[in-house]
């Protein structure tokens, strides 16, 4: 577990994390629609719904570390 935080906090949003289930190196985008995919059966029952809007905005903006590469990666003028 501690892998994956490393890699999301190293790489963001188009990294990679371990499906820990398939013991492989995946996607993390297809990693989060995979999870999303798995809980939507049970998200309105729990009144979560609202919840995932974060999760969605993540998906289309980026995490504080894709932001940070982009400032780190962009070039010196």
């Amino acid at each position: 577990m501690n892998e994956n935080k490393w890699r999301a906090s190293r790489y963001g949003i188009d990294g990679h994390l371990i499906d820990f289930g398939k013991q492989e190196e995946v996607n993390t985008r297809a990693l989060i629609f995979e999870l999303l995919e798995f809980i939507d059966p049970v998200v309105n029952h729990l009144g979560s719904r609202h919840r995932l809007d974060h999760v969605l905005k993540i998906l289309e903006n980026g995490t504080g570390a894709d932001r940070q590469l982009k400032v780190y990666e962009k070039p010196e003028k």
